[in-house]
């Protein structure tokens, strides 16, 4: 920035009082603007006192380059906070605004926000300064164009509105509270002017204080009980929301004609209107909770409408059989109308319906069969209904079945993505024998419905999410292209030679959910639960090294089910390793390596014969238990080739549980060697880890760190030589971090790194830190990418980190030839043969494990 900038720059700075919010808004409304532009504005900031904040930020708004995008600001500012973005566009766009780029420029001014959720927020002080831009368009509170809260309140009662008058918002409810849920004010009146507030439902409100508002176009009326007829009601109507609406059924003499959204929620009516209403323009209809409603309007004259919302319709008994003729129609809720029992056979005529939500219908016992020709329908929720109650007789069902269902699985649309029959009672008779039809789901719900096994799925290639949740007689699960490409996807990003655990398989982005699927004892190619009585005594003994197994009953908890079970020992096969739990308090005689420490060190002997393999390991622990926290941590083994400086790693989902806290419990494994690599000589290191509060990082076992400190805050390391192609690299860093009492922080803890042969220097700062419990451990896990020739090989790095915290182990390692797009997603541009990305994926999926096991225990008890 050129020095005469600067000097205006500092000037701006002083007079915003260092405000952040002021400056932002104001160096938004200087972009890019000239020098004259800039000394203009200063002189204009000098002649506002400096308390005066409100019209330091109305320089933003004064430097829009038109009345519409101010005009838009406005009533944005009144009604629209916290509003969808795509919501609030197809109302402004009905009042004559090109609201996609006015939202835009809001947006470039620093004036709106908007949030991952696509709504439209704004600063509480810049709203206040949008509203005091209309409080100063008259002091005759009547003859503003946008009234709100208490001045809407007193025009109505006093009926002192006008012609000026654009957008009137009064939510009664919401008065009568201190502070309105949701809202950002607090409305503070003198006490007699309260008292006045809360008797005010009892006060006559007439509809006759809107008759000089006839270029009103934005209408909230929340809880308004208007008395009188409708003829002289404003006749421009773009927007009307009238939660509480106490009349049975809108007035005849109600011009409704121009409205692009009707939402009257909570409402009184038995009938929307008497007949046939035209509304071209009408897009939104919410209708959602009309606790009176008998049966839906006549559709034929809302040509326009794009989402019908009738949730909670608890008296709905009838869809008009003009709902086909809604052809725009994208999205249609129909939750929790518990009396409704058919759906007009017309709704196949929806052609371009998106989403359907029916669940909680609970007599809804049929779907016609025209639902097949949706062919834009991509969601469709029956969670809850009655489906399986129906006795019409299906003819694609085989005759051998006893129950018939409500729907046919072949008339379901092929453009279907999501699918959720969650509760809806379903059996083994009538599951499909395939899904073959569904190609293009990509997420199905059959949770909580009593089937035993599920229908052929594996061609739903596209099939990211399969919930099964509390399906308590669920015994087998097929083969699942979903988690067979999760096994993919493990296999090619641990850095390790093998490396077996079936929890990704069930809590990675492609993911299957069966918490509470208590009878479950399979799943192809991922786990097989059967028990010893089903082997044979020798084929125990080779596979476990023991001469017996005692068929005592012991106690086993499957993580991925979230379930206990106490049968007699289980043999487990995960991933072609298989293992059992069974009572004992010592290894069996027959392993000839024993400790009494949690790892063993051997060397493998020397073959007799050239062609002699190692073909599997009998590995035997014994544990005990460590309280409630047994069922928190997997068990774990790890294998360590010394010699060759190759490690396997299994993570078991099922563990042993030890009668008592004191009793013990033998973990038997038979692990193939498969290709090992191993040879005679070789060291083998064998470790294990039953239980444990912190999952140590194993740079040890790695070997591949290039720098690694236990107990100091800094590491230096050199570059290594490099491919000749050196586009970039990655240094990726974890500190175990741990703190001994519970003191505050008095710093965030930094992160420097020097490189010392060239003498440059860079430093990062955390926003905000993880606070560990007292002597347990936190840790920060960092990627750094370097570019071009920041760093080159024989550089000498120095890493060192700046924290209250101790620091317990430090590791680095460097990644190179590494191809960096501009994403802000970091996690998604790692290497896979990271061993940073393999440890932050495996953190990801036992975290997620765990908060979606929590979010079942959660549910199970709302829905007890």
């Amino acid at each position: 920035m050129p020095e005469s900038f600067m000097e205006y720059g500092t000037s701006f700075v002083k007079h915003c009082g260092g405000l952040p919010l002021a400056l932002q808004v104001l160096a938004s409304s200087l972009f890019g603007k000239s020098m004259d532009v800039w000394r203009n504005a200063l002189e204009k900031l000098e002649a506002i006192p400096a308390s005066k904040i409100q019209k330091i930020l109305k320089i933003s708004y004064d430097s829009l380059e038109d009345g519409h995008d101010k005009k838009l600001f406005l009533d944005i500012v009144c009604l629209f906070i916290g509003k969808d973005r795509y919501y609030t566009a197809t109302i402004l766009d009905g009042c004559d605004f090109y609201t996609t780029v006015g939202i835009e420029n809001l947006v470039g001014r620093s004036l709106l926000t908007i949030n991952e959720k696509n709504k439209l927020m704004m600063h509480q002080m810049i709203r206040d300064m949008g509203r005091e831009i209309i409080r100063q368009e008259s002091s005759d509170v009547g003859k503003r164009s946008r009234l709100w809260h208490k001045d809407a309140f007193d025009v109505i009662r006093e009926k002192t509105g006008s012609k000026t008058i654009k957008c009137l918002t009064l939510d009664l409810k919401g008065l009568q509270e201190d502070k309105p849920k949701g809202s950002t004010t607090s409305l503070h009146f003198p006490k007699h002017s309260r008292n006045q507030f809360l008797q005010s439902n009892e006060v006559d409100m007439e509809t006759q204080a809107f008759a000089k508002m006839q270029r009103l176009k934005l209408l909230q009326l929340d809880y308004v009980k208007l008395r009188g007829d409708f003829k002289d009601f404003p006749k421009s109507l773009v927007w009307l929301r009238w939660h509480g609406f106490h009349i049975q059924s809108l007035p005849v003499d109600f011009c409704i004609k121009r409205l692009v959204v009707l939402d009257m929620r909570n409402n009184n009516l038995k009938q929307v209107w008497k007949d046939k209403e035209c509304l071209p323009n009408l897009k939104i209809l919410n209708l959602n909770h009309s606790h009176n409603l008998l049966k839906t309007p006549d559709f034929c004259g809302l040509p326009s409408l794009e989402r019908l919302m009738l949730k909670d319709c608890i008296k709905l008994e009838k869809v008009d059989p003009s709902i086909g003729e809604l052809k725009m129609l994208t999205f249609l809720n129909l939750k929790d109308c518990r009396s409704l029992r058919k759906l007009p056979r017309t709704i196949g005529s929806l052609i371009s319906l998106e989403e359907l939500i029916l669940s909680g219908c609970s007599r809804l016992d049929k779907i016609p069969r025209e639902l097949h020709n949706m062919e834009s329908l991509k969601v469709l929720n029956l969670d809850e209904t009655a489906l399986h109650q129906t006795r019409l007789p299906l003819p694609w069902l085989s005759s051998k079945r006893s129950r018939e269902l409500g729907f046919s699985w072949k008339s379901l649309p092929c453009s279907l993505v999501k699918l959720s029959l969650e509760s809806c009672r379903l059996s083994d008779d009538v599951m499909p024998n395939d899904l073959h039809n569904l190609a293009s789901l990509k997420s199905l719900n059959l949770s909580r419905n009593p089937i035993h096994c599920l229908p052929d799925i594996k061609s739903l290639t596209k099939l990211d999410e399969l919930l099964l949740t509390s399906c308590t007689e669920l015994q087998t699960i097929p083969k699942l292209p979903m988690l067979s490409n999760s096994i993919k996807v493990l296999a090619t990003t641990s850095p390790l030679k093998h490396s077996w655990s079936v929890l990704p398989c069930f809590f990675s982005s492609k993911r299957c959910v069966i918490f509470g699927c208590e009878r479950l004892t399979e799943v192809q190619d991922i786990f097989k639960l059967e028990p010893t009585e089903n082997f044979e005594l020798e084929e125990l003994k080779r596979l476990f090294n023991v001469d017996s197994i005692d068929n005592n009953r012991v106690q086993l908890y499957n993580y991925i089910t979230d379930r206990k079970m106490f049968d007699t020992p289980q043999v487990l096969q995960e991933c072609g390793i298989t293992s059992t739990f069974v009572a004992g308090s010592e290894v069996p005689v027959g392993f000839k390596h024993q400790t009494k420490e949690h790892q063993i060190s051997f060397c493998l002997p020397t073959p007799s014969h050239p062609d002699e393999k190692i073909r599997w390991f009998s590995l035997c622990i014994v544990f005990s238990s460590d309280g409630d926290q047994i069922c928190d941590f997997l068990p774990s083994a790890r294998m360590f080739n010394e010699t060759k400086k190759i490690m396997w790693n299994h993570r078991s989902s099922f563990i042993g549980i030890p009668e008592t806290n004191d009793g013990t419990m033998l973990w038997l494994i038979h692990w193939p060697a498969m290709d090992f690599q191993l040879e005679g000589g070789d060291v083998v290191l064998y470790d294990y880890g039953i239980i444990t509060t912190s999952d140590p990082i194993p740079f040890d076992y790695y070997g591949q760190y290039y720098g690694h400190q236990v107990g100091k805050s800094e590491v230096s390391i050199s570059v290594s030589p490099n491919s000749s192609r050196m586009i970039s690299c990655l240094l990726n860093s974890i500190f175990i971090l741990s703190s001994n009492n519970d003191k505050e922080f008095e710093f965030l803890p930094c992160l420097e790194i020097m490189n010392e042969t060239k003498g440059t220097k860079w430093t990062y700062s955390k926003h905000f830190v993880g606070i560990p419990e007292t002597k347990n451990n936190l840790y920060w896990m960092i990627s750094w990418n370097f570019r071009g020739g920041e760093l080159e090989a024989g550089d000498r790095v120095r890493l060192r980190v700046v924290s209250d915290l101790s620091v317990v182990e430090f590791g680095v390692e460097i990644v190179y030839d590494y191809e960096v797009d501009n994403r802000a997603n970091c996690l998604h541009q790692l290497p896979r043969r990271s061993k940073y990305f393999s440890y932050l994926f495996g953190a990801f999926v036992y975290l997620s494990s765990r908060s979606q096991r929590t979010l079942y225990r959660m549910q199970s008890l709302v829905k007890c």
